[in-house]
């Protein structure tokens, strides 16, 4: 056997009742089957040395391993079976883990962003997956160096992933893990992914995995992120015909409509112990936030789950400037915005006779509040503007306060 022309990965070929593993530029008589595990129905044999699975399964994911002896190395392989009976026949899946040299995979690279946060990157899928979105995530991404400015076509643009893989709890250690409104909007313009004659427009659109309470959760607040209100009446109760010019405006800056969520995003619910991405990129979900990604016979795990007294931490670092209590003053916490990796959001605290009202409450504003000598404890009141997520994240914090808080908004805010 030429051993240097072992280089092609394993692959699967699917009958209406079988599953065969096929190990290409390996000649047959050169493997043996050394052991074999068939988990949920089914049944395993060998034939002409090609490990094949033959029977109706009964249960929808089957499970069987298989460890091959080769000349000079040992490959294990798993194969997953996603789909069985008429009309489709069996669908499956692969992985496998070669012991030697000899048989390599396709790429995946896996990157550590902050606690409990990664990306995924399979460049021949053309997927660029970010796993978990809490605050800040786009400034973390822009200074581990994942967000950056390139020219394509004389067009000046940002680069960045173009799916997210969502938590499954929302909150964790008090602190939201599901904020994809910024990142997808990142996708949307500053990647160019939906502006019309963008180099980076290819018709593919930025996706969303998750399970299906979250993911629907996200999609909805996605909408009100990208065209806040869209109902004239909601926007202007008392004079209609002001709605409506206002809602002529924000139509112009829609390119022309309100298009609902699941027309700009991808929407993946994982609804499955393993479903397809795309391009034989697959996912499969082991517990709780728990996820392995398969393609081409390569695996990568991913643990979105904080520990405890872990926190996603805090992208930049903020000079320690006391704030004076006495008489009346303002005080900004905050001038940049959700997009800058190295300021606060917008946000203040007006001081008024020792007590402190905070105008909106963004991003790691306990940090922003400890910088200038507070904490969540010494804030009187809130003032929430909008319900952009780089002005309300703070709130799960201002919650834990030991007293409760005056909360001051418009109608729609509330």
């Amino acid at each position: 056997m030429d051993e240097t022309a072992s280089t092609v990965p394993p692959f699967l070929t699917e009958g209406e009742n079988s599953v065969a593993v096929c190990l290409p530029q390996i000649k047959t008589e050169d493997v043996s089957l050394y052991r074999a595990t068939v988990t949920t129905g089914g049944r395993l044999v060998v034939r002409d040395g090609k490990p094949v699975v033959l029977g109706y399964f009964e249960e929808p994911v089957c499970t069987f391993s298989l460890n091959l002896r080769i000349p000079r190395r040992r490959i294990t392989l798993t194969a997953y079976i996603l789909q069985f009976g008429p009309p489709g026949g069996i669908r499956a899946c692969m992985r496998y883990t070669p012991r030697g040299s000899g048989i390599t995979g396709a790429t995946m690279l896996l990157e550590r962003i902050t606690e409990a946060v990664f990306l995924v990157d399979i460049p021949e899928a053309d997927l660029r997956i970010l796993c978990a979105c809490p605050e800040n995530v786009v400034k973390f991404l822009a200074r581990a160096g994942f967000i950056k400015k390139i020219e394509r076509d004389g067009v000046r643009f940002e680069t960045g992933p173009n799916a997210i893989l969502l938590s499954e709890l929302p909150v964790q250690n008090g602190r939201f893990c599901n904020l994809a409104e910024f990142p997808v909007l990142q996708m949307l313009y500053l990647q160019g992914m939906l502006l019309p004659g963008h180099p980076n427009n290819t018709g593919r659109r930025p996706m969303i995995i998750g399970l299906r309470d979250q993911v629907q959760a996200q999609a909805e607040y996605i909408y009100c992120g990208n065209y806040g209100i869209t109902d004239p009446d909601e926007l202007s109760p008392e004079d209609r015909d002001l709605g409506e010019r206002i809602l002529r405006i924000k139509r112009w800056f829609a390119f022309g409509n309100f298009r609902p969520t699941d027309e700009l995003l991808d929407l993946k619910t994982i609804d499955s112990p393993i479903i397809e991405l795309r391009d034989g990129v697959f996912l499969r979900r082991q517990g709780v936030n728990r996820y392995e990604f398969i393609y081409r016979g390569n695996t990568l795990n991913v643990d979105l789950n904080l520990g405890p007294n872990q926190s996603y931490g805090c992208p930049y670092t903020l000079p320690s400037v006391p704030a004076r209590r006495e008489g009346f003053s303002v005080v900004h916490l905050g001038e940049g915005d959700g997009w800058d990796p190295e300021r606060p959001c917008m946000s203040s605290i007006v001081m008024h006779h020792g007590e402190a009202y905070l105008i909106d409450a963004g991003p790691n504003i306990e940090e922003s509040l400890e910088a200038v000598g507070l904490g969540v404890n010494c804030i009187r009141g809130i003032f929430h503007t909008h319900v952009h997520d780089d002005h309300f994240v703070g709130l799960t914090a201002l919650i834990r306060a030991e007293r409760r808080l005056s909360y001051w908004a418009a109608p729609a805010i509330r």
